[in-house]
């Protein structure tokens, strides 16, 4: 478009006539666990035949919403958080809610939610905060003089424990499902329902071999999937149950026995490490978490991750010239040599 005012001219571009997507901050409502509540649920599933149990598994959020009543959110077991996705549409998720302790009289509550996690503060009236990928200024835990990197040890462990309560344990939770209701999700799949219809046509114009032939198909194939997501499930809960004890790095901890970057080293339990801790390599060690390499070279076997058959050489971050421009370095990244949880060092 073209504007002409005496000797002045404008130009205009119109980029798109699309409606703009309206983001909406997340949300929770906050319920907690009713034997009132179950009992007129489980009389609702009764009444109803069966279909309100099957929308509730369909529906996660409507069956919460029968079985709990609504809270507060330091008294919450559940929660059914909202968010928004690219387009503005508003979806809902149902997730277990974490209480924790934080800095004098603040409590945290802690959730996750579409592979996000989200924690809420009684110092904002439990208004939910996405925890960012990587802490704020995580790059001076990379620095070899900084220690957890506090002055003193109170000030460490209170960091390190709103670390620990924002990020959760290091640890993988698969959702115990029970076999009827993965039998039931995969009854009700379309092309299943598409075979049950052919059944009954078949039977009403009386070719009974065939919609009995049909209907062996169908139960066998549910019987086939249930076993398959069943399979599936116990490799997912084997490979997150698989923890154990890391040497850390503790520059608070008197000792005369094994030091690494000059300070002590104690064993911990890999479940609870947070971002900042240095955590020695060992020869055949799978890696516990995500890690970037600051001292010494390592050569990982990463074939579980990419499929390369020939391990790979990592070499220490340079840490020259790092400093306030690079407060959000990611922990990991393709132009800086790092290690991922799962990778296991071949020296």
């Amino acid at each position: 478009m073209n504007s002409k005012d005496g000797d002045n001219e404008a130009d205009a571009l119109l980029v798109s006539s699309a409606p703009v997507a309206v983001y909406v901050p997340p949300s929770a409502e906050w319920l907690k666990n009713d034997n009132t509540a179950l009992a007129l649920y489980v009389a609702l599933c009764v009444l109803s035949i069966g279909i309100v149990p099957i929308v509730a598994l369909f529906d996660p959020p409507v069956g919460v919403r029968l079985r709990c009543v609504k809270c507060s959110a330091e008294d919450s077991d559940l929660a059914v958080v909202r968010l928004s996705d690219k387009e503005g549409v508003l979806k809902e998720y149902v997730s277990k809610t974490e209480k924790h302790a934080g800095a004098g009289k603040e409590r945290i509550v802690a959730l996750e939610a579409n592979c996000l996690r989200f924690v809420a503060s009684s110092l904002d009236d439990y208004e939910l905060q996405v925890v960012p990928e990587v802490p704020v200024d995580f790059s001076r835990f990379l620095h070899p003089a900084s220690h957890f990197y506090c002055a003193n040890k109170e000030d460490a462990m209170s960091e390190r424990s709103i670390l620990l309560a924002q990020y959760g344990p290091n640890s993988m939770s698969i959702p115990e499902t029970n076999v009827l209701e993965i039998a039931v999700k995969h009854a009700l799949n379309p092309v299943i329902l598409f075979g049950y219809f052919s059944i009954i046509i078949w039977t009403l114009e009386e070719y009974y071999f065939y919609s009995g032939f049909l209907a062996a198909v169908v139960l066998l194939a549910v019987y086939a999937m249930t076993l398959d997501t069943i399979f599936n499930l116990q490799k997912l809960r084997d490979l997150a149950g698989q923890h154990g004890v890391v040497e850390v790095a503790d520059p608070f901890r008197e000792t005369t026995g094994k030091r690494a970057m000059g300070k002590a080293v104690v064993a911990r339990p890999d479940t609870v490490l947070v971002a900042g801790d240095r955590i020695v390599i060992t020869p055949g060690m799978t890696l516990p978490c995500d890690a970037v390499l600051i001292s010494g070279r390592v050569v990982m076997d990463e074939a579980k991750l990419t499929g390369e058959s020939v391990p790979v050489a990592k070499g220490p971050i340079e840490l020259e010239g790092l400093g306030d421009a690079d407060r959000a370095l990611p922990l990991l990244s393709a132009k800086r040599p790092s290690a991922s949880a799962g990778r296991r060092p071949s020296r």
